[in-house]
């Protein structure tokens, strides 16, 4: 498939635009819970990439502690105090780094696609309007182990969110001979208790495309345009999970826009 096809999909699927935008087109603030997939059926071939995307992270990981422990050495005593506050955050996330899997990448990219895609929708309308900036989402991402349990009615209560979010069936696969990546997506609506979408993802990995799926909403003279911007994408594993990430991004932002607008 080719790049341009990729970006046309998105920006009819997922179009942000200020045009006719007032108070009542607002979207109003919501919670997501995803869970980590737990596990994934990939290719012996590529295995080692998925060794390169998790030995990758656990560097960055220490690498920002290390830059924030060096930080300290400059600056007042409030400075330090703020990085201290810091520094801690990132130790309590040494376990979660540790156990990172390759897999694990679907839920932390798409929440960072998902806050980057909604609060900027938010924040047109924002300036546009002078209303209260604030952030329209809100994910909290736990292990599938820390669920506790399938029902997600129950989940839901617990942790008083409006969606939940699970992945099913992760695994590659081939398509006219090229390698792709497939699985489930599941959004459950805690509102009206029942899920809301249930499909398969397939995202490929072609070396002449993969560097421009990625598409951000910029403001340039008042008038909203996509841009076009290259990911962090170095191997063939990490390009099929960008590209089913893409997608994955467009029919939930579909989904759950219809259902918080104002």
């Amino acid at each position: 498939m080719k790049v341009r096809l990729i970006l046309s999909f998105f920006l009819a699927g997922v179009s942000i635009t200020s045009n006719g935008q007032d108070r009542d087109n607002l979207i109003r603030p919501f919670y997501v819970l995803m869970i980590n997939p737990d596990k994934a059926n990939i290719a012996d071939s590529l295995k080692i990439w998925a060794d390169s995307i998790e030995t990758r992270n656990l560097k960055q990981y220490y690498n920002s502690l290390k830059s924030l422990e060096d930080s300290k050495k400059d600056g007042d005593e409030n400075w330090r105090k703020e990085i201290d506050a810091q520094i801690l955050e990132t130790k309590l996330r040494e376990k979660e780094e540790i156990n990172f899997r390759y897999y694990h990448k679907l839920t932390y990219v798409l929440r960072a696609e998902l806050s980057k895609l909604f609060n900027a929708d938010y924040w047109i309308n924002w300036r546009k309007n002078s209303l209260s900036s604030q952030s329209v989402i809100d994910v909290q991402i736990i292990s599938h182990s820390d669920a506790l349990t399938d029902d997600l009615k129950k989940l839901g209560h617990h942790f008083k969110v409006d969606y939940i979010l699970k992945f099913r069936n992760i695994r590659t696969d081939k398509r006219n001979g090229v390698g792709t990546l497939k699985y489930t997506i599941q959004l459950y609506w805690t509102k009206k208790n029942k899920v809301i979408l249930d499909k398969e993802i397939e995202g490929n990995a072609s070396v002449d495309n993969y560097k421009y799926l990625y598409q951000i909403c910029s403001s340039d003279n008042d008038e909203n345009i996509f841009r076009e911007s290259g990911v962090s994408c170095d191997n063939y594993l990490e390009c099929m999970l960008t590209s089913a990430i893409r997608f994955t991004t467009a029919d939930l932002y579909r989904e759950i826009y219809k259902r918080q607008k104002k």
